[in-house]
């Protein structure tokens, strides 16, 4: 391979490599809204439960307990997709992460 297609062949490496960190932090930045807006959500439904349990409403017991055990479900359910959001990006990245690592090989071959 001469000189020049070396250097033609390092330039689309350090492209993708570019593109592969951007996406990567493309990535970051959207768990981290999606973890954001997820947690003002569960703080806004929790704030909203506390507030019907203090409320001047008199709820019976079985009102009561239905209210706690939706709540509950709604825990539940915040808890497992901002674990099922954490594990998919955390994938993602090493994958990105193994992409550019080979990129760098690659790269590093040339001679």
């Amino acid at each position: 391979m001469s000189d020049s297609e070396q250097d033609e062949q390092r330039q689309e490496y350090n492209r993708l490599i570019m593109n592969n960190e951007e996406r990567t932090d493309d990535l970051k930045l959207e768990q981290n809204k999606v973890e954001t807006a997820l947690d003002e959500v569960q703080q806004y439904l929790h704030h909203d439960f506390q507030q019907l349990n203090q409320s001047d409403l008199h709820l019976n017991v079985d009102e009561q307990r239905e209210n706690d055990q939706l709540q509950l479900k709604f825990q539940h359910y915040f808890h497992d997709f901002h674990e099922q959001v954490s594990h998919d990006s955390h994938t993602q990245l090493r994958n990105l992460d193994d992409e550019r690592e080979e990129l760098y090989q690659k790269r590093g071959h040339l001679s």
